[in-house]
């Protein structure tokens, strides 16, 4: 899946989860702009930018060699080339403490939908993340999704094959890189005279979310079951939350169905009943109420399957009503002179 391009003594082998693993320790390593890591792959082996709207997904172990949630800030496992940087495996220190982030840079900053320039899944908090420990193998999983217009991108990060537990591992609304942006992906990046000590073994990149049927040494991935809501996010949604300019408010969500394939959904607004759809079990779906919604607060929720599976309660800020078209001034003077 693409050429390691190893630096001087920047690596070595161990035994991994099949065969040998790459030791990223980087003793002696030299950096050499652009080549910014010991492992590089061409940007050609990643789906980043997901043009059939199918989804990616890249699988790969790692043991840190180090605690990982001691690392100092802004310490990468994993980046895309230098200077775009669209994808990002990183760490920020906080209160002494790692917390890994994984980073896309979409190519439209500072949206209504997100006041940030990109969106992030972040780890923090969450058990199967906090409890790792140095010497330990675990596979990471990154998935992402195109649905098909600007801000309407989606990613996830799993551990072993789970989300369980976890609150901010999917980002939703969202741009995923341009087509052909990405020309190399490194893992163990140089920054600030520091690395991250890791190993990393059996790398699987796919061009879509459907991997049945292949087999490897990559997890079932385990969504459970219900209804996740990608637009408007929760006022109280961490940093990227953003009011909605006016009221044609088009709400924007997934459900995750086990005993169907299409699932009967009801949108509430307010608590009041306010359109259906049939949804897709796994597919972004879309839907409008059938009036403006008023400046001021609002919450909503969609219930599916007869109200077997039903999302949070959103509590979404409208900032404006939706604007009255003004009338033409050409046809209000000529019914002026009209009627005089």
């Amino acid at each position: 899946m693409g050429e390691a391009v190893p630096g001087p003594d920047a690596t070595t082998f161990e035994s991994g989860q099949v065969g040998m693993a790459a030791r990223l320790d980087n003793a002696g390593f030299q950096v050499v702009w652009p080549v910014d890591g010991p492992v590089r792959f061409h940007g050609d082996n990643f789906d980043f930018d997901d043009p059939d709207q199918d989804g990616g997904r890249l699988d790969f172990w790692v043991k840190f060699n180090e605690d990982p949630h001691t690392t100092t800030a802004n310490t990468w496992l994993a980046r895309s080339n230098w200077g775009e940087r669209y994808i990002n495996y990183e760490w920020s220190s906080s209160g002494g403490f790692g917390d890994m982030m994984i980073d896309v840079y979409g190519d439209v900053a500072h949206n209504y939908r997100t006041n940030y320039e990109k969106f992030r899944v972040l780890l923090r908090g969450w058990d199967a993340y906090e409890n790792i420990s140095a010497g330990e193998w675990h596979v990471f999983t990154f998935t992402w999704r195109n649905n098909g217009g600007p801000h309407k991108a989606e990613i996830h990060v799993y551990i072993d094959g789970t989300q369980a537990g976890c609150l901010n591992c999917s980002d939703f609304n969202g741009n995923l890189p341009p087509e052909g942006s990405i020309t190399d992906f490194f893992f163990s990046p140089f920054l600030y005279d520091d690395y991250l000590l890791f190993s990393i073994d059996e790398i699987y990149s796919f061009d879509s979310w459907d991997v049945t049927g292949i087999s490897g040494n990559f997890p079932d991935l385990q969504i459970p079951e219900g209804v996740v809501l990608k637009y408007p996010m929760d006022e109280g949604y961490p940093q990227w939350a953003a009011p909605a300019p006016n009221g044609n408010v088009l709400f924007e969500f997934t459900v995750n169905n086990d005993q169907s394939v299409q699932c009967d959904c009801d949108l509430y607004v307010d608590d009041q009943p306010s359109g259906s759809t049939i949804a897709t079990s796994g597919a972004h779906t879309e839907l409008a109420p059938p009036a403006p919604l008023k400046a001021g607060s609002h919450t909503w929720q969609v219930r599916c399957d007869d109200g077997r599976l039903v999302s949070p309660l959103n509590t979404l800020i409208v900032e404006r009503d939706v604007p009255v078209a003004p009338r033409s001034m050409g046809r209000t003077k000529q019914a002026f002179q009209q009627r005089h």
